[in-house]
């Protein structure tokens, strides 16, 4: 059975922490680097740039500054923002008073590269004042099949990591899908980093 959102957000704290310190994200930007934001959706601004709430950002796939997410293979990076901060009023997300930056680090064909997400990061320590509320946030909902407790050997993001944590920016990673194939505890990576937080 579904539950409801008033329930997921009480359960989650987000109730508490809106009604005892009125936080919503205002003043800040999170950048999501994904398969780009389909910015025109009206929950997310219907726009890109300055006095939208997708402010700005680049697509390291396709070498441009429109990182849209149309190609067929996409909607994740959408739906990663719709998440963070629709303002739908029907299906709010978590910080409906964040800014966004759309980082595309896949392809139309939905693959993506470790290259094109250290660009990305450094990117994000390039541009983290570059707008109207700073970047205090990086989610990254993607990951390679790897399940350890520590980055692996062939790890190339720990630079980038690591000067996004020294500039206080908050990284959020998914924790990766490889338990059960690999039958055993574990974070994919970039979760098993020690500069970000994994979520699950």
């Amino acid at each position: 059975p579904l539950i409801p959102l008033a329930a997921v957000d009480d359960l989650m704290g987000l109730t508490s922490a809106r009604a005892n310190y009125g936080l919503d994200g205002s003043g800040q930007t999170v950048a999501v680097i994904d398969t780009g934001i389909a910015y025109r959706h009206t929950a997310l601004g219907g726009g890109l740039g300055a006095g939208y709430r997708v402010v700005g950002g680049y697509d390291f796939a396709e070498r441009d500054a429109d990182p849209y997410d149309d190609g067929p293979a996409g909607a994740h990076g959408t739906h990663v923002a719709g998440i963070i901060a629709s303002r739908d009023a029907t299906w709010p997300g978590v910080a409906t008073g964040v800014d966004l930056v759309s980082l595309r680090v896949f392809d139309d064909t939905g693959a993506g590269r470790f290259e094109w997400v250290e660009e990305a990061l450094q990117w994000v320590h390039a541009n983290r004042l570059a707008f109207a509320n700073p970047i205090t946030t990086v989610n990254l909902s993607l990951g390679a099949n790897w399940n350890g407790e520590t980055p692996p050997n062939w790890s190339i993001l720990e630079d980038e990591l690591a000067t996004l944590e020294a500039d206080g920016i908050f990284i959020a990673v998914a924790a990766g899908n490889s338990v059960s194939t690999y039958n055993a505890p574990g974070l994919g990576y970039p979760a098993s980093s020690s500069h970000v937080v994994p979520v699950s």
